[in-house]
């Protein structure tokens, strides 16, 4: 007697590889995308958190003199001369939470929730460094920017900067955006900036910087890292 599968009684071998083939090719055209869609998400996250922390310094000095909180003085309300998590501290207000001094791309970071966790252990809560050199009345210095700079220099000095396409200073590293970071400037504004050669690599907005200084000799910038 001959055995008759029944109508709509379940999958042939075929069908069924058919299915898996047709699911794994859907899946390699789908995953990378959606990798890159969270990526990319990640990144703007970081850019608005620029943005928003560059502002609230800017608020910040509105109401101190115009000058930033390193350029005052501790009994003026400032921090001139106290560790980066006091210079994110004395605007906290302005600021509001800390967990926007955290970029969710960065692995070896971790949102503070509350002040007092960021200032007990900001190199476990901060992901941006600042420039001590910016100043309020020079909109296109830069401000913050993420902490992944290639070599992590303290300062940056005006002849080391260079530009070229095959040897850029200075560049970001791959461990947080993948070659590339963000910045934010004194006035406020937040940019993507990138190693590939173009008018937005890291080395160009230096340049820059150092270019709109002239009539002040700025010769170097100064960084601080959340360490």
């Amino acid at each position: 007697m001959k055995m008759r599968r029944k109508n709509g009684s379940g999958f042939t071998l075929i069908e069924l590889l058919v299915v898996i083939f047709t699911v794994v090719i859907i899946a390699a055209f789908v995953i990378p995308a959606l990798l890159a869609a969270k990526g990319y998400a990640r990144r703007i996250s970081c850019t608005n958190n620029l943005k928003h922390i560059s502002l609230s310094f800017r608020i910040w000095a509105n109401d101190n003199g115009d000058d930033f909180p390193w350029m005052v003085a501790p009994k003026d309300g400032g921090a001139k001369g106290l560790g980066i998590e006091k210079q994110f501290l004395v605007a906290s207000k302005e600021i509001g939470t800390p967990k926007v001094c955290f970029c969710p791309s960065d692995s070896k970071r971790k949102p503070a929730l509350d002040w007092d966790v960021f200032v007990s252990n900001v190199t476990k809560n901060l992901s941006y460094f600042y420039s001590p050199d910016a100043i309020n009345d020079k909109p296109k210095m830069i401000l913050m920017g993420d902490r992944n700079i290639d070599g992590r220099p303290k300062t940056v000095s005006k002849s080391e900067v260079r530009t070229s396409t095959n040897d850029l200073y200075p560049k970001w590293d791959k461990t947080i955006h993948k070659y590339s970071g963000n910045i934010s400037l004194g006035d406020g504004s937040a940019l993507q900036t990138i190693n590939k050669f173009s008018d937005f690599t890291l080395a160009r907005q230096f340049d820059a910087e150092f270019q709109s200084m002239q009539t002040n000799n700025l010769t170097t910038i100064r960084i601080v890292y959340p360490e």
